[in-house]
């Protein structure tokens, strides 16, 4: 869209606003709107919403993995507009060779929840909340359970079952990524929560993230291996240790600490008996550092519930 550039006074250089924008978001004379300008492009968004929180990027000299973690980190601050602005090119990494920049944030835009592209140019890229559909940190949680739960079982079985499974092990790691992601940002932003009760939230749902980072691994390596026999049985150690923490999130019980314990005693000595004979050790691995991580967790839910002691 081109507008005429106006002179006014000596030093004064205007434009008109089309008078559809202004119209859908109540902008009248007098009113202020924000602007941001990005080398070449200036960039003009309606009044920030009550309470609506945006923020603006250049990330040209960023690396792939670098603007993943940017995007996460705003998102998890409870940015609701996030806008990247850039120089036109490409991006090359070790992982996905050359991809164009925009390519690279629409990618990652897909794996936050509620969170879609409101707009677009050559230089710049806008993204936007337009979903409260999880509001409640609990909804989110028991869905990052429920996902992680499942997760793990169906790797149980493609262990089991001529790895059946595997092909879909990154699809429902993502899943469980976005929801992560999700928690943090609405316990991180709600202001009636106790700050030390945020605090362990947050640890425990950075803890699940990274158990299934581990689960991911188990897939990863499981799809160019032999199984060996006592591999799946470590794996079904692994999700009733799950499901065990997981009854211990929602019913405290000190008596399920020490059942916690003894399952991870006895995971340990499976884990230790695989690797001296040289059996799926990658695979092994990663099963064992789940169940520590997951060991991880019980700590912070403890110091949720001590006023209750």
């Amino acid at each position: 869209m081109k507008r005429k550039v106006i002179r006014q006074g000596n030093n004064t250089l205007t434009i008109t606003l089309p008078r559809e924008w202004t119209t859908k978001h109540s902008i009248a004379a007098g009113g202020e709107i924000e602007m941001t300008m990005a080398e070449k492009s200036l960039i003009l968004d309606p009044p920030s919403q009550e309470g609506h929180r945006s923020i603006s990027l250049n990330v040209d000299t960023l690396g792939r993995l670098c603007i993943a973690k940017l995007l996460i980190a705003c998102y998890e601050q409870g940015y609701d507009t996030i806008t990247l602005t850039f120089r036109p090119g490409t991006i090359s990494s070790w992982s996905h060779g050359d991809e164009s920049i925009t390519d690279v944030i629409n990618f990652f835009t897909a794996r936050l929840i509620g969170f879609e592209v409101l707009s677009q140019s050559e230089r710049s890229l806008s993204i936007t909340n337009i979903s409260e559909q999880f509001s409640h940190a609990d909804q989110v949680i028991y869905r990052i359970f429920f996902l992680l739960k499942e997760y793990v079982e169906q790797g149980t079985h493609a262990l089991s079952d001529a790895k059946s499974d595997l092909e879909m092990g990154e699809s429902r790691h993502d899943a469980i990524t976005k929801f992560v992601a999700l928690a943090s940002r609405i316990i991180l932003n709600d202001g009636a929560r106790p700050k030390n009760d945020a605090m362990h939230l947050f640890v425990i749902f950075q803890g699940l993230d990274k158990a299934a980072d581990f689960i991911r691994y188990v897939y990863r390596n499981a799809k160019d291996q032999k199984i060996a026999p006592g591999v799946p049985k470590v794996m079904r150690m692994a999700a009733g240790y799950l499901e065990l923490y997981h009854q211990f999130y929602y019913k405290f019980s000190l008596a399920k600490i020490n059942e916690l314990d003894r399952m991870r005693g006895e995971m340990k000595d499976q884990c230790r008996m695989l690797a001296r004979k040289g059996q799926n050790p990658e695979i092994v691995m990663s099963i064992d550092a789940f169940v520590e991580t997951i060991h991880g967790i019980i700590k912070p839910k403890i110091a949720m519930e001590t006023k209750t002691f």
